[in-house]
């Protein structure tokens, strides 16, 4: 089978979920024997391909046009190939595969940045063979939104997880902090992420709370020292595997307001550190987290859903909700998710045109 797959994402950010998930399907493409592999390769600053080491002779290297990631790629493949895009893009006179992650862009944002957004993801859509969403509650927002499309080529394909994360026994702490006295907050702080949430049950539990992610802003900086006061937070930056699971293990909880997502890995990888977990029961959090997780119900207002969120805390921290329950059933539920059974299920999707 020939396999052409366009690396686009690590053009696009520096790392990222998405970058995560393509670069975990290409280790496994590189040893897969069934396949003859190729990849589209432009200049990136991106983490995730950094790490990876690939023959030159699977990269086709070409350079980055203006507006590249809204353009047809500048290649000519075989007609029996398949080419699978990391960001909506397809290829003419090849099978067409196109996975969807969210669509962030139809709730959450407005204007023209929506506009071609939508554009740029109804063109793979209705180019491509098969459609793969990254969770059961994903495919639904996507059959609502695009009511022409078959269901019957739309999969679901859950994301893995790294064996990189794990329990660890405590060593010297990452934070200020001590050991099991901060709440965790990883990943981007805007809008639908519900960062501000996070903050304010750090201040309602009288916790410290740690963030993984970009340097504050200067208007989060001021939120941050106004709600909890200086001393009383952390940012670490971006982090690699190893430093995010240490991390895991020395936090209480992983916090995790967010309001909207179409996978949440994050969830899976506190998870498997054996790290206590607080969530919404939205989307497609409770679809990911199982039983394995504290889950509030969507509240009325900020303010409530702090409250909410922050009684949670305050069982964990007392010890009326049990610490070792959470972590057993966190653990347990990681089992169902694996990036081997993800490629796994991607290569037949791929066999199946």
């Amino acid at each position: 089978m020939n396999l052409l797959f366009d690396n686009i994402v690590f053009s696009l950010q520096p790392t990222g979920g998405i970058s995560i998930v393509w670069s975990e399907l290409l280790k496994r493409a590189m040893r897969d024997d069934d396949v003859n592999l190729h990849m589209l390769v432009y200049p990136n600053h991106n983490k995730q391909w950094d790490e990876l080491l690939f023959p030159d002779d699977l990269q086709v290297s070409l350079p980055y046009r203006t507006m590249e990631r809204y353009r047809t790629p500048d290649y000519r493949s075989a007609h029996d190939t398949v080419f699978h895009s990391s960001y909506f893009r397809t290829l003419p006179h090849t099978h067409n595969i196109t996975t969807i992650h969210d669509l962030t862009y139809h709730f959450y944002r407005r204007g023209l940045a929506r506009a071609v957004h939508l554009w740029e993801e109804e063109r793979a859509l209705r180019h491509s063979e098969r459609i793969i969403c990254v969770s059961g509650h994903t495919r639904n927002d996507l059959l609502r939104t695009y009511s022409w499309l078959d269901a019957d080529k739309v999969h679901v394909i859950y994301n893995g997880v790294s064996e990189v994360f794990r329990p660890m026994a405590a060593k010297e702490p990452m934070t200020p902090f001590e050991i099991g006295s901060f709440l965790l907050y990883v990943g981007n702080r805007k809008g639908y992420k519900n960062w501000q949430v996070a903050v304010g049950v750090a201040r309602e539990t009288r916790l410290p709370i740690v963030m993984v992610g970009a340097p504050p802003e200067k208007q989060e900086q001021t939120f941050l020292e106004e709600q909890l006061g200086k001393g009383h937070f952390a940012c670490l930056g971006f982090l690699s595997e190893q430093q995010l699971c240490s991390l895991y293990n020395q936090a209480l909880a992983l916090i995790y307001p967010s309001e909207y997502e179409g996978f949440g890995l994050p969830v899976l990888e506190a998870q498997r550190c054996g790290c206590p977990v607080l969530i919404q029961a939205v989307s497609s959090l409770p679809e990911v987290a199982g039983d394995g997780a504290m889950i509030v119900e969507p509240q009325a207002s900020r303010s409530a859903l702090i409250m909410a969120m922050s009684e949670q805390i305050n069982h964990l921290k007392q010890g009326s909700l049990s610490r070792s329950d959470l972590q057993q059933r966190g653990i347990q539920n990681v089992e169902r998710f694996s990036w081997d059974e993800c490629y796994c299920q991607t290569k037949k999707v791929y066999q199946s045109i």
